[in-house]
């Protein structure tokens, strides 16, 4: 596909050229998969061009998303002591995207399961509570179940609920909300709640041999 000097700006474009034109062409998704520079092992916060080698790969790509490890500073902020659990963590963060909303730039934090497959936790990195989706759904679940007796509750009174119970993660309203939306919609496609008009959701009811 190229010489393959991952240094030569020349061999990095026509790479990026190739899986553009391949791209167009077939109407098919592409992905190159590259190492990420030195410079990510204690990022904080990750920009644009954080592949090795050449920038004019990424130049030529129409997105860049980079899965980096946690740093020792947020394995402490995020009350994770284990190292072998702090290497499970990674976040997958998109640096760059063409025609992609705001709420796809905020990073998500994976944990490393059996053989590698990812799964999204959810971590507060102000009281260092962490949790799976599927405990943090549950929780939220249960809230509704509380404060809907059954019934119908608006979207952002069951958030208040939530918040007012300490289970919804996040250190900004921002934040809060789109994890309450996330949850909402994992619920939702996991046919545990109901969504109606105007922001109302409601406990499906279970089969006579389910246990919620």
């Amino acid at each position: 596909m190229s010489e393959g000097d991952e240094q030569d700006q020349q061999n990095q474009r026509a790479l990026a050229k190739m899986a553009d034109d391949l791209a167009v062409n077939t109407g098919a998704t592409v992905m190159l998969v590259t190492h990420g520079g030195k410079a990510l092992i204690n990022a904080d916060e990750v920009s644009s061009h954080s592949s090795r080698g050449g920038g004019a790969v990424t130049d030529g790509a129409r997105g860049e998303y980079v899965l980096r490890s946690m740093t020792k500073d947020e394995a402490k902020r995020a009350g994770i002591e284990d190292a072998e659990e702090r290497a499970r963590m990674v976040q997958l963060v998109c640096s760059k995207g063409n025609r992609i909303p705001p709420s796809a730039k905020v990073p998500v934090w994976l944990r490393r399961g059996h053989g590698g497959v990812l799964s999204e936790v959810v971590l507060d990195m102000t009281t260092g509570a962490t949790c799976t989706t599927a405990a943090l759904d549950d929780k939220i679940f249960e809230v509704l179940l509380d404060i809907g007796s059954g019934g119908a509750a608006k979207l952002k009174e069951w958030q208040t609920a939530c918040e007012a119970r300490g289970v919804l993660p996040g250190n900004t309203p921002g934040t809060k909300g789109q994890n309450m939306k996330k949850a909402a919609a994992r619920l939702r496609d996991a046919r545990r709640v109901v969504s109606f008009t105007q922001g109302y959701y409601t406990p499906c009811n279970p089969e006579p041999d389910q246990e919620w």
